[in-house]
């Protein structure tokens, strides 16, 4: 009888919070107000109208006290009044603010802040927290305006803070950040989901901007878009797993390192050394997209003595570099710094050379060449790099594979084989190991130009998509995903 009793005690208790939990109503920025006032623990706040130009002090729409709340937007927007305080030149803080708590944001709708930040998200001064402010952006939200979500506080107050975000961003600024203000060890986790959508376009656009110590999570399945740069780092770690990472700004080769602000550079991933802020910064790249229109995928910058750079690992991912431009870009101090291998390129498919002194001593790189011959006349062009480990021979499949795909490059052209040299003299010998940086010349011959039709370019016959499976393969990888996309073009 005691065993039961005990049973249905615990039973009662895990029951109770459901019961207890409300559902609290907003169709106005009063009731959006009072709502956020008055939630207690477990409780919801559902939209239920659009609410324009919210007007509330900077502690109005606060989630604090250690209590969890979950708003629902449930198919409706929540836009700030833009106003801008004149005494201290800045935005009025009117964002929706976690400050000791956790706020879940979840349903299809917009959170909209023209001046400032969406979401801020405040951390505490001790040190031991780990749970301090948790935020949870579900995947049908949309924040827009300035900024989407900022870790913000001091030099002190930053410990504690959680972001899980899988939702959208439309910004004119920053799409996420950690504030630069947070210089400690133990910094904010910033992880951005797999479905992810960040798009950031304005005159400072950076999709991603570490500014201060944290760790960043970034998943498979995220896009970052920005017509400034996808990524501006001056501190902490970021964990790459995949994702699509686009630049298509005006490049900067060596961009003005200021406070308070970054200045975007125009390429996939900036990394700036600033005597400001928390520096220590590692980047891990293990898989993903990265491209540059007019730039370097990775630029590192700032200063002629020092670098903040303490890590920059690329173990795969496919980067692409606007033409006559590096794929990685450094500073003096960190080529000096390069003695200690402090960036290291294990594999990936890459537009341009990768500089040898960025490889391990197993490592080659592998450059797929088209010669396209016309009227005699041959013309030779890289198209991608690979790198790979020494020891690699293409086998029989690889070869078939690459056959199969290439059935119809473009009417009237036609791969006569594969060469060892650019005159085309030698066959390349697949039986052999490669164990020094290799080239093979892809030899293709136009027999009869269809009528009215201009000479295509490498870039329209698909060569990356082929060339991407034959180098990959040819290091031992396999791309799926490609191989079916490659058969669904065929």
């Amino acid at each position: 009888m005691k065993k039961k009793l005990l049973f249905l005690v615990a039973a009662f208790a895990l029951f109770v919070p459901s019961v207890l939990a409300a559902e609290l109503t907003a169709g106005t920025d009063e009731e959006l107000i009072n709502a956020f006032a008055t939630a207690d623990d477990g409780d919801t706040i559902k939209l239920t109208a659009n609410i324009e130009n919210h007007k509330g002090g900077s502690n109005a729409l606060m989630v604090k006290d250690g209590k969890v709340i979950t708003l629902d937007l449930n198919g409706h927007s929540i836009s700030t009044d833009p106003a801008w305080n004149n005494d201290t030149n800045k935005p009025v803080h009117r964002s929706i603010t976690v400050n000791g708590g956790t706020l879940n944001v979840i349903g299809k709708g917009t959170i909209i802040n023209e001046k400032h930040v969406a979401i801020n998200v405040w951390g505490t001064e001790n040190p031991t927290s780990t749970t301090y402010s948790t935020l949870n952006v579900g995947k049908d939200v949309t924040l827009e305006g300035n900024t989407g979500i900022s870790v913000f506080e001091d030099s002190e107050h930053g410990y504690g803070v959680v972001v899980n975000f899988e939702g959208k961003v439309n910004t004119t600024e920053i799409g996420l950040t950690i504030n630069g203000n947070i210089q400690h060890e133990d910094g904010p986790v910033f992880n951005v989901k797999n479905g992810s959508e960040i798009n950031v376009k304005g005159p400072k656009a950076v999709g991603i901007y570490a500014a201060g110590n944290g760790t960043w999570n970034i998943e498979k399945g995220v896009t970052v878009t920005s017509n400034g740069s996808a990524i501006g780092v001056k501190a902490g770690t970021l964990n790459i797993k995949g994702g699509e990472f686009t630049s298509t700004g005006e490049f900067k080769a060596n961009p003005e390192a200021k406070t308070g602000t970054i200045v975007p550079a125009g390429v996939a991933i900036q990394l700036e050394t600033n005597s400001s802020y928390y520096g220590h910064i590692k980047l891990n790249i293990s898989d993903g997209t990265f491209t540059s229109a007019n730039g370097n995928v990775i630029l590192e910058y700032g200063s002629d003595t020092t670098t903040a750079v303490e890590n920059v690992s690329i173990v795969n991912g496919e980067f692409t570099s606007a033409d006559g431009k590096a794929i990685i870009a450094t500073s003096e101090p960190l080529k000096t710094a390069q003695a200690n291998n402090v960036i290291k390129v294990e594999g990936g498919l890459f537009s341009n050379d990768v500089d040898d002194e960025y490889l391990g001593t197993d490592k080659i790189t592998i450059t797929i060449a088209a010669a396209i011959t016309e009227n005699g006349e041959t013309v030779t062009e890289n198209i991608y790099t690979v790198v790979g480990s020494k020891g690699n021979v293409l086998d029989e499949d690889a070869v078939a594979e690459l056959e199969d795909l290439l059935g119809n490059i473009g009417e009237g052209y036609k791969l006569v084989g594969y060469y060892s040299d650019s005159e085309l003299k030698n066959k390349f010998d697949f039986s052999k190991e490669m164990n020094d940086n290799t080239t093979i010349y892809m030899s293709f011959v136009k027999d009869a130009a269809p009528a009215k039709e201009e000479n295509p370019k490498t870039s329209d016959m698909n060569l990356a998509l082929i060339l991407t499976t034959l180098g990959l393969a040819s290091v031992g990888a396999v791309l799926v995903s490609r191989k079916k996309l490659a058969k669904a073009n065929r």
